[in-house]
């Protein structure tokens, strides 16, 4: 799932999409310009899907995720 967040670096906010794949109790991993990184979830502010629904920052692992056709 594709997310939009902001995060404070040196003062000023810089913007990240990023496709999540999990979150747990303290971090969020993701896919970021192709390249996993991880997030401290205490440094992840205003968090929204891309469409601008806001999005929970619960653990949350994509591979248990069922994808129905």
């Amino acid at each position: 799932m594709q997310v939009v967040f902001e995060i404070i670096e040196n003062g000023e906010a810089r913007a990240y999409v990023v496709d999540v794949s999990k979150i747990d109790e303290r971090t969020l991993f993701g896919m970021h310009k192709g390249e996993m990184r991880e997030f401290a979830l205490g440094e992840i502010r205003h968090a929204t899907t891309v469409s601008g629904r806001p999005f929970s920052l619960r653990p949350f692992d994509a591979r248990t995720m069922v994808v129905r056709s």
